[in-house]
């Protein structure tokens, strides 16, 4: 990440994006029973102080005609679960990139005091319940 100072007050918080990773799953859901859903959080590592981290699932792309799941939007990642993918029932979604849905990972900037150089490593694990 380059974070580059903004000399302007009032500017908006600066936002850095990355749209290259894509969630694949595959399930097996027996009709009687609930639905299945992804979750996501911090497994380790700890996002920066000054920082947060938000990821957003896109919808489905693919040429699967089962019932993939819908994204829950926009969410805060941290160290608790939190629903990214919905109500999914049997379905495969492919692999690789163009297939699936299409992750977009934003870190946002909140407090630029806080914000230090240096190298910070975060796993984020994603969970498949029912």
């Amino acid at each position: 990440m380059d974070l580059t100072p903004s000399y302007n007050a009032g500017l908006p918080k600066k936002v850095i994006t990355d749209e290259s990773q894509w969630l694949n799953y595959t399930t097996l859901v027996h009709p009687s029973e609930p639905n299945i859903s992804i979750t996501v959080e911090v497994a380790s590592g700890s996002i920066p102080d000054g920082m947060e981290l938000q990821i957003e699932a896109k919808p489905y792309v693919g040429m699967s005609k089962s019932r993939q799941g819908m994204p829950t939007g926009k969410i805060r990642v941290s160290n608790r679960p939190r629903v990214l993918i919905d109500n999914i029932s049997t379905c495969y979604t492919g692999s690789g990139r163009n297939e699936g849905h299409q992750l977009i990972f934003s870190f946002i900037i909140t407090d630029y005091s806080k914000v230090r150089s240096g190298i910070s490593t975060i796993y984020v694990q994603y969970t498949i319940t029912q």
